[in-house]
């Protein structure tokens, strides 16, 4: 088998169930790619024999081809992130088994990710055509032309917010940033497939810019045997009604939990209260529409203005009287969970009031309790799958109050915490740290646009020297460490794909041979996959400058012989450090099991940088 089929930089993802009439056509267009460095990713949905018959001709005939059978038939929304889960690519598309790419369109499309390290996905135009005809007739993804996205994104995104959605949402075919894609949750909720895409694009666009480039590269089948056509043709217009109706809570779910600017949520907001506003004047009847034609306005200045103050409420974290006795919007809990949970019994105010949720449980920071963190894990994924967005102020408010004004970043991979930390405000120095070839040359496209943010290379470690890191499909779980085999088995996207041999230097040599400077408090932040003690112990000249470190902390060790919870909290408790703050981290979902948690650690004994 050929190297680029062992480490692919792209993958295809093709959920099927009985696609036997248009299946060969569709894999043939695939596999006559120009970019050989792909894998394409099947996930046969217990279908007859004639589909798997050609789906295991494909597989013998081409290396690229990886057929999963599944025993039970999955729900279409189950077998697309199936797919998913299996990429190992650096890139991701979803395939349908009826639809037809040009030859030359996924390396466009990935030449614009290569190029454009701040775009997560991109999609070109697009054909229609009838399977029992000749006609076609283009969709022209103009709206939302990469030129634009780079002009001015916070304008484009608006369409991947609107019910009825424009065109845009093709982009569900698009070429994804495999890490960012994995982060949208698929699972939306609904008892239904049409437009699906809207929700799931939604969320995909709140983590970044998705363009489309000037290139026919897809052609659209439409037929009658497919879900959206089946769909559409027994829905009623009441049922129409509803699944925009549906659709649009959704989205308002999507964009009140998300961590943008009130004026940003304004601006995505208002135009669905409006959509809904003529949707529900154009079901009036022709009587009642007279009378309701001289209210119009009124009711929609009311809507307007009652749907903005329930917005800016729970925004700003402000309680309002609900039409049912005794229920009230909840403020900010936990780690700042914005939305609407009903609260857990116990009197307001005093030492015993009960916690409204799992995630305002204190937790004893030196015998952490791991079955409150699972619960308090398990919460957080039921929310984030009910769309609400999680964020940590407390983190952030620990940063504020200490002033801090550098950062060190070891383990940075593409720059996603520095990009997260900026978003919040903050402007201070960065120092990165990346050994990864690929990431690093994202990282350091991304520094060399942004003010006072430096890069280097290499990783930190004990002793300066070499080593060999075993990469990771999803990159930011590499380490040079060995992969334990529970952790391959629990995260398959996070299965070694390679090696590279690379640098690794003590943060103490990096400091003094590099002269870095560092300009009022400053702050560690540790992502090392295991690899903590060894950066630890190479660090000892400077942990007694730093006054705030966050550190990746290990309940149950991922890699072999990495650092544990217990070693890593003592290690820096003996020097002064104090840990004041748990984020929830990685769990066994199957089993409820927290692996990881990440710890922030405050120094008692902070000497000043310039000492």
């Amino acid at each position: 088998m050929s190297e680029h089929f062992v480490h692919p930089r792209i993958t295809i993802g093709m959920p099927v169930r009985n696609g036997e009439k248009y299946l060969e056509e569709t894999l043939l267009s695939l596999v006559s790619q120009d970019y050989p460095n792909l894998e394409i990713v099947v996930s046969d949905n217990a279908s007859n024999e004639e589909t798997k018959a050609i789906l295991s001709r494909f597989e013998a005939g081409y290396p690229q081809i990886k057929v999963f059978a599944q025993a039970e038939t999955l729900s279409i929304i189950d077998n697309f992130a199936y797919v998913l889960i299996k990429a190992t690519g650096e890139y991701f598309c979803w395939a349908a088994h009826d639809d037809i790419r040009s030859p030359g369109s996924i390396k466009a499309q990935a030449e614009v990710l290569d190029k454009h390290p701040e775009i997560n996905g991109v999609m070109t135009d697009v054909v229609n055509f009838y399977d029992d005809s000749d006609e076609t007739w283009p969709d022209r993804l103009e709206g939302i032309r990469l030129e634009k996205v780079i002009a001015s994104w916070k304008e484009v995104r608006k369409a991947f917010f609107s019910v009825p959605i424009s065109n845009a949402y093709f982009c569900i075919y698009g070429l994804f940033r495999t890490e960012v894609i994995r982060r949208v949750n698929l699972h939306v909720g609904i008892d239904f497939i049409t437009n699906v895409e809207i929700p799931i694009l939604a969320q995909a666009a709140l983590l970044g810019p998705l363009a489309s480039i000037e290139v026919d590269g897809f052609r659209y089948r439409r037929h009658s045997q497919s879900y959206y056509h089946q769909e559409m043709a027994k829905e009623s217009r009441e049922a129409a009604d509803r699944r925009r109706t549906i659709i649009r809570k959704l989205v308002s779910k999507i964009i009140l939990g998300s961590s943008l600017p009130l004026s940003e949520k304004l601006g995505l907001f208002l135009p669905l209260v409006s959509g809904d506003v003529k949707e529900r004047t154009a079901r009036v009847g022709n009587a009642a529409g007279k009378t309701f034609k001289k209210r119009k306005s009124a009711m929609k200045k009311f809507s307007l203005r009652r749907s903005l103050r329930r917005l800016k409420n729970r925004v700003l974290g402000v309680e309002e009287k609900q039409s049912t006795a005794g229920e009230r919007r909840q403020k900010r809990v936990g780690e700042n969970w914005k939305g609407r949970e009903g609260r857990a019994g116990g009197k307001r105010g005093g030492k015993n009031r009960k916690p409204r949720s799992i995630l305002e449980a204190e937790v004893n920071l030196d015998a952490p309790d791991v079955a409150l963190l699972v619960e308090r894990e398990r919460e957080r994924a039921r929310l984030e799958a009910a769309g609400w967005t999680f964020v940590q102020p407390k983190r952030l408010k620990l940063i504020s109050d200490r002033r801090i004004t550098t950062l060190i970043d070891c383990g940075s991979n593409a720059g996603q915490y520095v990009e997260e930390l900026k978003k919040t405000g903050w402007t201070g120095k960065v120092f990165s740290f990346e050994p990864l070839s690929d990431a690093y040359s994202k990282l350091r496209a991304k520094a060399e646009a942004s003010e006072g943010w430096k890069t280097y290379q290499c990783a930190l470690g004990e002793e300066n020297g070499e080593s060999t890191i075993q990469i990771a499909g999803n990159s930011y779980s590499s380490s040079l460490l060995q992969f334990s085999d529970d952790f391959k088995e629990l995260r398959p996207d996070a299965s070694p794909v390679g090696s590279e041999t690379v640098t690794v230097r003590r943060l103490d040599d990096v400091v003094k041979e590099e002269g870095l400077t560092f300009e009022g408090p400053m702050m560690l932040k540790i992502d090392v996959q295991g690899f903590e003690m060894s950066v630890l112990r190479g660090a000892l000249k400077t942990l007694p400058r730093v006054s705030i470190l966050q550190c990746e902390l290990a309940l149950v060790p991922s890699y072999e012989g990495g650092a544990t919870f217990v070693e890593v909290r003592d290690f820096l408790r003996e020097r002064g450090f104090v840990l004041a703050h748990l984020i929830d981290g990685h769990a066994n979902h199957e089993t409820g099991e927290l692996r990881e948690v990440d710890g922030v650690f405050l120094n008692t004994r902070v000497v000043s940088p310039d000492a």
